[in-house]
């Protein structure tokens, strides 16, 4: 057992085989002690019945292994927006009034509450393991290349070895018609339908990312505290090329706001949201899709999130759109020279060096 104290609990309940699919799921829990675990979640995840689930919960918190917490969610977008023990949940609640993520005055009641638990102890495990089983966790196995795969990286060296980039970004001319509709499209009037707004620029992410070989993007996936608008699975790890830089997992977040210069509050959570998910030798990097280009404080708190944790956050927003989009610049190349742009603390303006411009 990862948790000996389960036992006890095997002892009271006899629910042997269900706390041992509980124990390894909680020893390989991703960024287990900010997760919310709820019986519901718990019961779904490991296929278990919701009463057994909740009896063996219980006996779990009470022997010391939980605490127990408190889940606000938004009344209006039935978000998560409070995660809370009950001794901070009053003030917690009396100070929220507004839901910053459907941008809504709110009024919580007694049925926009919810209780949970939260893990306390770490268990005792090599960091290779860890990472192995979260990866099946996520449904992300080992990356073995296939006779296909390794005829393609073959012919990737042979035509491609001075732009490796455009084999594995190349879009057709109704992918490049598909991705300037929605370009164009970001402008529309989407009245009060700020869902509708934000969509029209993850909707674009998702179709550039759509296009990469060995790279799978979703707008489905949401943790205990957060919704994350594109997460971005990288299958490879190519020396020499960007799939070496992103790390297995890159996150997304769109602002469709064209009067809005993104400050430095979208940075510091997009970097909470990465550096609470991630071990602590793994680069990860982070995007932030914008109309306008972050403000210049942004780019010293990526150059700080480099240095200190190994979290690299980047600006994509409309000048680059422009550039990848209608002027068919490689999608890639943007992304690498925006890389390197913090890694180095580059001062240069890109189209002054050309290192990554064609």
């Amino acid at each position: 057992m990862y948790y000996p104290e389960l036992l006890d609990v095997i002892k009271k309940t006899g629910a042997k085989e269900a706390i041992e699919k509980l124990d390894k799921y909680l020893a390989f829990l991703p960024n287990r002690s900010e997760n919310v675990i709820t019986p519901s979640n718990i019961a779904i995840k490991l296929e278990l019945d919701y009463n057994v689930v909740e009896v063996i919960l219980k006996y779990i918190y009470e022997i010391g292994l939980f605490e127990k917490v408190y889940i606000v969610v938004c009344p209006e977008c039935g978000r998560e927006i409070i995660v809370s023990d009950q001794k901070s949940l009053m003030d917690n609640i009396q100070q929220q009034d507004y839901c910053i993520k459907c941008r809504k005055d709110i009024t919580i009641e007694v049925e926009d509450i919810y209780w949970g638990y939260k893990i306390l102890k770490q268990p005792e495990l090599d960091q290779t393991d860890i990472i192995k089983e979260t990866e099946k966790l996520l449904g992300k196995t080992e990356k073995n290349y296939n006779t296909e795969e390794l005829e393609q990286f073959k012919e990737l060296f042979k035509k491609h070895k001075e732009k490796p980039h455009d084999f594995f970004y190349n879009p057709s001319e109704a992918e490049i018609e598909s991705l300037k509709e929605v370009f164009n499209s970001l402008d529309f009037d989407y009245r009060s339908s700020t869902i509708d707004q934000g969509g029209a620029l993850e909707g674009l992410a998702f179709k550039l990312f759509n296009i990469c070989t060995g790279i799978t993007p979703t707008t489905k996936i949401r943790t205990a505290t957060n919704q994350i608008d594109c997460t971005v699975r990288n299958d490879y790890c190519i020396p020499l090329t960007i799939y070496n830089e992103l790390g297995s997992i890159v996150k997304v977040e769109c602002k469709n706001e064209p009067d809005k210069t993104p400050g430095n509050t979208y940075y510091h959570k997009l970097y909470g949201i990465i550096q609470t998910s991630k071990n602590q030798k793994e680069q990860a990097v982070g995007i932030l899709f914008s109309r306008r280009k972050a403000a210049k404080t942004c780019k010293d708190l990526a150059r700080q999130y480099f240095l200190k944790d190994n979290v690299i956050i980047i600006n994509i927003y409309d000048d680059d759109l422009d550039r990848i989009i209608n002027k068919r610049e490689n999608f890639l190349n943007v992304l690498q020279e925006k890389i390197q742009y913090i890694k180095n603390n580059i001062i240069t303006p890109p189209e002054k060096h050309n290192l990554y411009r064609q």
